[in-house]
């Protein structure tokens, strides 16, 4: 007869492990250290603790007392020592985001992942704006787009995390964004149109030859090498925005 051992939780193991399997999988966590929490992480908050002596969470005024990062990505991100990728937080206010952000799985995150949005990708001229203005009509979802946060992804974040549905808008994805994609399995509709008629509606806004020329190279030659895979890819040259975003909605539901 085999007694088996007991897990420090208190579960009798019969399996010859010493511990139980949820406690092998914590186990299996890398440390601190392994997960970037290091030398230069502790230099960069102590740095922005200096700079920052209050928590930067909106309507708080407590004492700092953590480095958050903006992108969510921890210090091994691809911007995890870039000063403009740094916030500092209170420990509640970066719990609360912990606790939002755990991965899927985790027996700690709320209803923010069970919150749906939808992005809409595609070159300078395709029409993003104007689909995604009829698509907010057509859902009632909350219209989240490169107008609204100029430059200031963290405030798209902060927005979206609060939001139970979204329409998003935007040329190129985003590291936060493509996490957020892949966590909350949101969709992706990539938006597409000939050369010809991208260069025709820049124009026709008044942008000069230079700036089009830029626009056409930055969204084809940077192209979506490093994006994600579209759940729905539409050609909408003969499309007008009313039409493209009910075809949108037909194939892909209301986010």
């Amino acid at each position: 007869m085999t007694l088996g051992s007991i897990c420090r939780c208190g579960r009798i193991i019969t399996d010859g492990s010493k511990t139980c399997p949820d406690h092998k999988a914590k186990d299996a966590r890398p440390n601190a250290y392994q997960r970037g929490y290091d030398a230069e992480h502790r230099k960069d908050r102590k740095r922005l603790l200096l700079e920052q002596p209050f928590c930067q969470h909106p309507g708080c005024s407590e004492p700092s007392t953590v480095l958050d990062h903006i992108d969510g990505l921890g210090p091994l991100g691809p911007r995890g020592h870039d000063r403009d990728n740094h916030r500092a937080y209170c420990e509640t206010h970066h719990n609360q985001r912990t606790a939002r952000d755990q991965p899927p799985g985790s027996a700690t995150r709320g209803s923010y992942w069970q919150h749906p949005f939808l992005v809409i990708v595609g070159p300078s001229g395709v029409g993003k704006t104007a689909v995604r203005n009829e698509m907010v009509k057509i859902t009632g979802a909350d219209s989240l787009g490169p107008d609204d946060f100029v430059d200031r992804w963290d405030a798209l974040f902060d927005r979206l995390d609060a939001s139970k549905n979204a329409v998003v808008e935007c040329v190129l994805i985003h590291s936060g964004l493509r996490r957020r994609i892949k966590e909350r399995r949101a969709r992706v509709v990539k938006l597409t149109a000939p050369t010809w008629v991208l260069r025709d509606r820049m124009d026709r806004r008044g942008e000069d030859d230079r700036t089009i020329q830029r626009r056409i190279n930055q969204t084809f030659e940077a192209g979506y090498g490093h994006e994600i895979v579209p759940d729905l890819e539409l050609e909408v040259s003969d499309m007008t925005p009313l039409e493209a975003a009910e075809r949108i909605v037909a194939e892909m539901g209301t986010p």
